[in-house]
């Protein structure tokens, strides 16, 4: 299935770096199917969210995704815009939709100097104030301990998810 994933991140970049829109894939789709073009189902079934880790901007957020849908639970909103920082918006990894519960993953590239870990604390503080329940995983702890990553998770999310 490497194909596929292939396939999810060349979209999902796509899209996150605006260089298209689902709109236009779609109807280059409908001009493409009209010759009898192989791999179209494939990509469609990208653009519809087949792929566990569709909508993640990143390998890490993905990787996260595909942890998620295995273990059964909702698929969150990812880069989901939830409240603002100063002059800032906070826009989030990912948000359990009807809950506080959100997910920060943190990767090295992102997270890691004095200004970008200050701006991550002035996020969390944000959303804490407002309610959220902010949760946060390093690259280490999804790519060595995904269990714990996971029952963290559920145990978020379970007081919100029973109605």
């Amino acid at each position: 299935m490497v194909w596929a994933e292939q396939l999810t991140v060349a979209v999902d970049s796509a899209l996150r770096d605006r260089l298209t829109t689902e709109l236009a894939l779609h109807r280059r789709i409908a001009k493409l199917r009209e010759r009898g073009r192989h791999g179209i189902p494939k990509l469609i079934a990208v653009l519809d969210g087949c792929d566990a880790g569709r909508g993640g901007h990143s390998w890490l957020e993905r990787r996260y995704l595909e942890l998620v849908a295995a273990d059964g639970l909702p698929k969150p909103v990812t880069q989901a815009v939830l409240a603002r920082a100063g002059d800032r918006s906070v826009r989030v990894d990912c948000h359990f939709a009807g809950t506080p519960v959100v997910v920060e993953l943190l990767g090295y590239h992102w997270h890691r100097t004095e200004a970008q870990m200050s701006r991550d604390a002035e996020r969390l503080n944000a959303l804490a104030v407002r309610g959220y329940v902010p949760l946060q995983f390093t690259y280490r702890q999804v790519t060595t301990a995904p269990r714990q990553v996971m029952r963290a998770t559920k145990d978020a999310l379970l007081p919100h998810l029973r109605g």
